[in-house]
């Protein structure tokens, strides 16, 4: 998945209904996508804080729901990430890189101030659930390092998911021209469109009708690792 705190809102409202399932409704979806909202402008707000995301390459290939308008909205976010001068860093970790510790699942890896228990870590595979103690926690804030350096450096990213957002672009344009298309053979090769006007100098009309549906709180640094 894309980093939470960098999701457009129209992803978050695809990725709860994809999760959740068809139970969840408007009221919930609605709240999520406002909590999401709220967390990533104590993010902007911060002066203290930074993001470290990683990112796979699948996640960015992959339509969440919503249809291919909602992967190409988010995607034209990440984009900009580089520069907006926020307080996020995004890297794009390319499939033909292979296996690494920790590409296997999504967590995110805290680095405290001087004060705080550090790291902390967070895994999606048990629930968002603060780990504590250290030698766990290390294990995943080192995983992050690794991914981090095998990554795309945030320039090199933004242009790759530059180019996946064109080419998704292209491809649901392609696609729509071709629905179209079909649309038109389909509706000319009936036998009511292949009949003469019942009145003399009235014309039919063939019209394409295809459709192509498509808190951080606290500061120092987040690291995030999402697929």
């Amino acid at each position: 998945m894309v980093p939470d705190l960098l999701r457009t809102p129209e992803y978050v409202a695809a990725f709860i209904r994809r999760r959740q399932g068809p139970a969840v409704t408007d009221v919930e979806v609605a709240w999520w996508t406002r909590m999401w909202a709220e967390r990533q402008d104590v993010l902007e707000r911060s002066q203290s804080s930074r993001l470290q995301a990683v990112v796979a390459e699948s996640a960015l290939r992959s339509v969440v729901g919503g249809g291919s308008g909602t992967l190409r909205g988010q995607l034209e976010r990440l984009v900009r990430v580089p520069d907006e001068g926020g307080p996020g860093d995004l890297r794009v970790l390319l499939t033909g890189v292979g296996y690494l510790p920790g590409v296997e699942e999504s967590f995110t890896a805290y680095d405290l101030p001087a004060g705080y228990p550090s790291p902390i870590a967070c895994s999606e595979r048990l629930g968002g659930i603060a780990i504590h103690e250290e030698g766990v926690a290390e294990l995943y804030a080192n995983a992050f390092e690794r991914l981090w350096e095998s990554a795309l450096d945030p320039q090199e990213s933004a242009a790759f998911i530059g180019h996946l957002a064109t080419d998704l672009s292209t491809r649901t344009n392609r696609l729509k021209g071709e629905g179209a298309n079909q649309a038109r053979t389909v509706r000319a090769d009936h036998p009511r469109a292949m009949a003469r006007p019942a009145h003399a100098g009235a014309t039919r009309r063939t019209r394409p009708d295809a459709q192509v549906h498509r808190r951080l709180t606290g500061r120092g640094v987040l690291h995030a690792r999402t697929l």
